[in-house]
């Protein structure tokens, strides 16, 4: 993946990863086929945190807000307002275990959470935030599903 960045140029990259389940058994995959861009990952935030690598040197765009759950988000959303380019390598690299009792499970504060980073963090008013929850509750639905 530092190859890649080199390579291309790029401060920030992620990558496809594999989600197991608690005995290792492979559940889905989650592939990724394009950058991010604001437009692009307003409706869907397909950055798995544990695929992300970035340069030390947009290191002070990195500060994750007071939120439960969707934290990693609001910082990518940040670097895409900020022009940094959030470059995506195909290939699959990493593992992430889903538990059933994760905070990244409870699908109400993920919602709550959500809301939260499209009306405080991203300033968004209430209408779009409520549709952008909306959005992106679908968009995770249909990732679930296919």
């Amino acid at each position: 993946q530092i190859k890649f960045m080199k390579k291309t140029s790029c401060d920030f990259s992620f990558t496809s990863y594999s989600i197991v389940n608690e005995k290792n058994t492979l559940i889905k995959e989650r592939n990724v086929f394009f950058d991010a861009d604001y437009q692009t990952l307003i409706k869907s935030n397909y950055i798995g945190l544990n695929t992300v690598v970035v340069n030390k040197k947009i290191l002070r765009h990195l500060s994750f807000p007071n939120l439960r759950t969707q934290e990693d988000f609001a910082v990518w959303l940040k670097l895409c307002r900020k022009g940094i380019k959030l470059r995506h390598l195909s290939e699959t690299l990493s593992y992430w275990r889903k538990t059933e009792n994760s905070l990244s499970s409870n699908t109400l504060i993920k919602i709550f959470d959500a809301f939260k980073l499209f009306y405080y963090y991203e300033k968004k008013n209430f209408i779009f935030s409520i549709y952008s929850v909306i959005v992106l509750s679908y968009n995770k639905l249909l990732k679930n599903y296919f």
